[in-house]
C-alpha cells in the first residue's frame, strides 16, 4: 500500500522541525526542573528521563500533524529506535568534529543537523506502519 502523507516535503519538514523544537523544549526544561529540585539523582537518570519526555512529546506532535496519513500510522518504537540513533550519531560527529579542531559550537551545530536529517528521512519511511 502506498504512503500517502497529508502534506507536501516542505510542510512537513516544517512541522518536523516545529515539533523537534518543541521535544527539544520539553527535554530542556525538564532536565533543569529535575536537576535543580532533585539533586540526589545522579544527571545520567535525570538526563535519561528528560531525553524520553522530550522524545515521547516530539513523537506525539509528529504523529498528529508531520506524518499525518490515512493509511499509515508513525510507530512509536521505531520513532524511538530511530531518535536512538541520531543520538548516537550526533554524539560520534561532536567527538569527531571536535577532535580534529572544530569549535564546541559548530561541532554541535553540524552534529546535530546531520542527526536531524538523517532521523526525518528514516521516520518518513521505516517509521510509517499501514494502519490496517
Amino acid at each position: 500500500m502506498k504512503r500517502k502523507l497529508k502534506f507536501n516535503f516542505i510542510k512537513r519538514t516544517f512541522l518536523y522541525g516545529s515539533s523537534g523544537l518543541c521535544g527539544l523544549s520539553i527535554d530542556g526544561f525538564s532536565f533543569t526542573i529535575i536537576s535543580l529540585f532533585k539533586e540526589n539523582i545522579p544527571l545520567i537518570i535525570i538526563n535519561l528521563i528528560a531525553y524520553n519526555l522530550g522524545t515521547f512529546t516530539s513523537f506525539k506532535l509528529n504523529k498528529k500533524f508531520t506524518f499525518y496519513s490515512d493509511t499509515h500510522v508513525l510507530s512509536f518504537r521505531r520513532f524511538f529506535l530511530t531518535s536512538i540513533l541520531g543520538m548516537t550519531l550526533s554524539t560520534l560527529a561532536l567527538v569527531l568534529f571536535t577532535s580534529i579542531g572544530y569549535s564546541l559550537f559548530f561541532s554541535k551545530l553540524f552534529a546535530t543537523v546531520i542527526a536531524i536529517t538523517l532521523q526525518y528521512f528514516i521516520n518518513s519511511s521505516f517509521s510509517l506502519v499501514n494502519k490496517f
